[in-house]
């Protein structure tokens, strides 16, 4: 018995997610059952030492299903459910109450769940849940509800005695008290009262009634309750016991009481064991408690400041920049000529605090349209980079320009949702007298000098995502510069007093350290900070999975919600592959939100029970659906986002199992890098 009310309302809403979250079948059926009952634990033991049992068996939507309780003294007594899903093998999932092992049987052959072992610990779980799920649709069928947590039983009577195929004058009832829960079945003036006392989990009558040693319910052909070896034979509806009950209300009472009495007694142990379960797996993620994830340290983008040729004849330029000295093993210098081909700067910056600069000895330019990149690439997959810088370098009368800014993916940012910003112009050069120069609605005439160097310009009005800026140079041989330059929302935190640059796809978490009084975690399931995934889909919204469905909020409601984190995938990705990503995550809103509840091998349970993402069934949950989305555009688009989804799984047991392991916020947010600062 669980003494502490929090640890009971724990229990109870675990278990509750995992009944709330079985989808049985594609249509939401769910199969039949059959039951067996005798409440005398003494009574001789039949062929194949059975004691008794009960048998129930209806069809749901089409698929039958059979729930069986067989009481053996000798070998334990059995919980059985029997699925017979028309068009595929029989399932049987079979629980001894002895043993507490649960045998499985299916196409893949017979195979035993131990209650304890850490290896079958979620499949065990989810089988209870299963069986639970069964139980109560299948009585359900015939009328009857029974509620755990008040100990009340609701009996539809014209659906139950019409099941059971009870005489017209019989009636039946169920009213819950303090001391327990009261059934009574009654004739005319005759009434047989059967008591249940919740604490000790027994059943008491007011009258000597006698069980049969089984009944069996066939609603799937047609027959009502049956009672083997009858106790009460040849009683008509005219049989009488002197001076008490007559004969045939007891006999009537018996099988209208069996199917009821063996329901309650199984689903309470059913429960019981469930919450055992959910018992051992809590107290696993306590010890986790205090166990903070946060994202991997994000390198510094770095930053060309500016390009000057030191010999021009011979395509040879000054290179300088700015990036973190922490990062100085892991930048290169990448240098893409004309003809395509693109190389690493063989020759070492040299630094001067977080300042360095490079002159490109052994890689030189080449004749046409020169890009400069600078890429910082950890051991770890995380990669920034600066963007391409233009150097052109003419000939024939082509004039010679470096654009140093914009730069060819360059991001900027902006703290307005719909943002219109100004992007300074940075570029120099020589051109032919009178080589007209335009970059957006800007224009410049070369005039006497053939050397230029404009630094004060703006780009007006960028929105965020791609912009297209060309810089045109119109003179004896005119040449076209195309920049995409990426506008970003600069978002600063209220709860964390940091402001970052959100980009299209990132993705954002929700939650807060255990050492941040006052705060309530937002997921008791999940001990580990942060618990709660979204993505940054544009425009200030974010698009996440939650209870109940997928949905897209603000970006300031996110912040009110305690925000964690931004990341950002390691591994540099196209702004339109960032469009693509957000285009599928916004296609699921409004699907099914699925409870992650710790994935199994496949034992033939409908795939919502494992705890993943389920694209074709329409269910995410709010991890799972960031990473499906970005996994998704990586296979189509044929790049590597640099995470290992077996390193993100929990628990952390079935690592292999791709396609059944959970994806943990918390695990996701330390395998991405945090998003870039606001400079």
């Amino acid at each position: 018995m669980l003494k502490n009310r929090s640890w009971v309302m724990i229990v109870l809403f675990l278990i509750g997610l995992a009944v709330a979250s079985v989808a049985l079948y594609t249509d939401g059926s769910i199969p039949p059952l059959r039951t067996t009952y005798n409440p005398n634990r003494r009574s001789p033991v039949l062929a194949g030492n059975l004691t008794y049992a009960t048998s129930v068996k209806v069809d749901l939507a089409g698929c039958p299903a059979q729930m069986e309780t067989i009481k053996n003294e000798i070998s334990g007594d059995l919980i059985r459910l029997t699925i017979f899903s028309p068009g595929y093998p029989v399932v049987k999932y079979e629980l001894n109450k002895r043993t507490e092992e649960i045998m499985v049987t299916d196409s893949a052959g017979t195979r035993i769940l131990k209650y304890g072992a850490p290896e079958g610990r979620d499949q065990y779980y989810v089988i209870l849940g299963l069986m639970q799920k069964y139980q109560q649709a299948i009585c359900g069928k015939i009328g009857l509800s029974y509620d755990l947590a008040d100990n009340t039983l609701s009996v539809d009577e014209v659906v139950y005695l019409a099941a059971i195929k009870a005489p017209a004058d019989l009636s039946i009832a169920a009213d819950s008290s303090v001391s327990g829960l009261n059934i009574s079945v009654s004739r005319g003036t005759e009434t047989i009262v059967c008591r249940f006392d919740p604490s000790s989990g027994t059943f008491s009558y007011d009258s000597d009634i006698k069980f049969a040693d089984a009944y069996e319910l066939d609603q799937t052909t047609g027959t009502g309750l049956v009672a083997v070896n009858d106790p009460y034979p040849a009683v008509s509806a005219s049989g009488l016991t002197t001076g008490g009950i007559s004969n045939y209300l007891k006999k009537e009472a018996s099988k209208a009481l069996a199917p009821i009495n063996e329901y309650m007694e199984s689903r309470r142990f059913l429960a019981r064991q469930s919450a055992r379960v959910v018992g051992q797996q809590y107290g696993m993620m306590m010890k986790l408690q205090n166990i903070v994830k946060e994202p991997m340290k994000r390198p510094v983008e770095p930053d060309i400041t500016d390009i000057i040729w030191v010999s021009k004849t011979d395509g040879i330029v000054r290179i300088k920049g700015t990036a973190d000295p922490a990062d100085k093993v892991d930048l290169k210098i990448y240098i893409t000529t004309p003809d395509g081909a693109t190389r690493a700067l063989s020759n070492n910056p040299t630094w001067m605090g977080n300042n360095w600069e490079v002159v490109n000895t052994f890689n030189k330019l080449k004749a046409g349209h020169n890009k400069i990149n600078v890429i910082i690439s950890k051991a770890d997959n995380r990669e920034v980079e600066s963007g391409d810088a233009s150097v052109y370098l003419g000939s024939g009368g082509e004039p010679d320009l470096i654009l140093v800014s914009p730069r060819d993916r360059q991001v900027f940012a902006s703290d307005e949702l719909f943002n219109k910003m100004e992007i300074l112009i940075k570029v120099r050069g020589r051109a032919t007298i009178g080589t007209e120069i335009v970059i957006g609605v800007n224009s410049f005439s070369v005039v006497g000098d053939d050397s230029f160097d404009l630094s004060d310009w703006k780009v007006e009005n960028v929105k965020e995502g791609l912009n297209q800026i060309n810089l045109l140079a119109s003179g004896s041989k005119g040449v076209l510069l195309n920049k995409n330059i990426i506008a970003a929302y600069g978002f600063s935190i209220k709860s964390k007093g940091l402001s970052y640059v959100l980009r299209r796809g990132d993705i954002l978490f929700n939650g807060t350290s255990p050492d941040e009084e006052g705060i309530v975690k937002g997921h008791p399931a999940i001990p580990m900070d942060p618990d709660h995934t979204g993505i940054y889909t544009g425009d200030g919204q974010v698009t996440e999975s939650k209870p109940l469905f997928v949905k897209t909020r603000s970006l300031n409601d996110w912040d009110n919600d305690s925000f964690y984190y931004a990341v950002q995938v390691p591994r540099l990705v196209s702004e339109s592959d960032r469009i693509k990503v957000c285009e599928a995550v916004k296609s699921k809103v409004g699907h099914n939100y699925k409870v992650p509840i710790h994935t199994i091998p496949q034992y033939n349970l409908p795939e919502t029970l494992a705890g993943r993402y389920c694209p074709d069934q329409g269910g995410f949950y709010c991890s799972e659906l960031a990473f499906w989305a970005w996994s998704k555009i990586a296979a189509e688009q044929h790049f590597d986002i640099g995470i290992d989804k077996q390193d993100l799984y929990f628990p952390n047991r079935y690592k292999g199992d791709d396609n059944h392991d959970s994806v943990l916020p918390a695990y996701l947010c330390e395998k991405s890098m945090e998003a870039r600062k606001m400079k």
